[in-house]
């Protein structure tokens, strides 16, 4: 993957404080477990919500993703994120979307994640004597 736009639409929050959303892109699978810390992220995004009820009752973050800020690497030339189709490459990356509420109650919430990628296929040819 080349990049990618993630929006994430809150449709549901069931508390009755503020909730703490935060969204980030991580470049393993070493996540903090903590919304403080996720919040302190420089690649992502974080806010308060008031509590949203109704059929019509939504908020709506865009994250975009760059593979050469996120990984650090050029995904045209860097061997360890080329991979055959149906594998992983050696590198990854992770959306986070984590959700606590201001005075740590237990709360629902439900979110909906469109993701869209850019790509580059390339097909492998074998090299015939000339």
């Amino acid at each position: 993957m080349i990049r990618a736009r993630a929006i994430i639409r809150i449709t549901y929050v069931d508390a009755d404080s503020p909730m703490f959303v935060c969204i980030n892109t991580e470049d393993d699978s070493s996540i903090s477990a903590t919304v403080q810390t996720l919040a302190e992220q420089s690649h992502g995004i974080s806010t308060m919500l008031t509590p949203l009820s109704g059929s019509h009752s939504y908020k709506e973050f865009v994250v975009n993703w760059d593979c050469k800020e996120v990984l650090g690497i050029d995904p045209y030339i860097t061997e360890s994120y080329k991979t055959a189709v149906g594998s992983n490459p050696s590198e990854e990356s992770y959306l986070v979307v984590s959700c606590a509420t201001a005075d740590a109650t237990t709360a629902s919430i439900s979110y909906q994640i469109i993701l869209e990628q850019t790509v580059l296929w390339s097909e492998l040819s074998t090299p015939t004597q000339s």
